[in-house]
């Protein structure tokens, strides 16, 4: 997230300078995309934290089989505490995608660093397509696909 001083319009320019100096931060004048749909008071100068990260961390170029991987979700958009975090492969590794409504999907445990970050102890154990899924609320919000390799067949 980044922190910005919300300015409505010009008008408010004088009291937004003020709040900028004091905190050492940007001014924004009006909306932007990042801010247009979050739900804040328009109409008056405040400094506000704007969401930017929706990120997988940890994963190597080569995920190897039985290999543990530590893997960090940040979301700036949602909070942590409704996450789940479940896994699916297709047997068919030459497939393009994968069908959420009919891949069997795993559980995968997970633990929260702070609000909007988690840490994923993964292992695989056989080379496959996976899907990495993150829902809140049971709402899927996002994934990382990749593939693993048995050890012995990388280079």
């Amino acid at each position: 997230m980044y922190r910005t001083v919300y300015c409505p319009d010009q008008s408010f320019m004088n009291e937004a300078i003020t709040i900028a100096k004091e905190w050492g931060l940007p001014i924004q004048i009006g909306d932007s995309e990042r801010t247009k749909e979050m739900d804040f008071k328009k109409t008056v100068v405040q400094v506000i934290s704007v969401p930017t990260d929706r990120v997988f961390n940890g994963f190597p170029e080569i995920v190897k089989t039985n290999v543990l991987l530590k893997v960090t979700y940040i979301n700036d958009y949602v909070e942590c505490g409704n996450l789940k975090v479940k896994l699916t492969t297709e047997a068919d590794n030459e497939q393009t995608d994968i069908d959420l409504d009919t891949a069997k999907m795993f559980d995968v445990s997970f633990y929260p660093l702070d609000t909007h970050r988690i840490l994923i102890p993964l292992i695989v154990s056989s080379p496959a397509k996976y899907r990495l899924c993150v829902f809140n609320q049971n709402e899927l919000v996002d994934y990382f696909i990749f593939v693993s390799m048995d050890p012995r067949m990388v280079l």
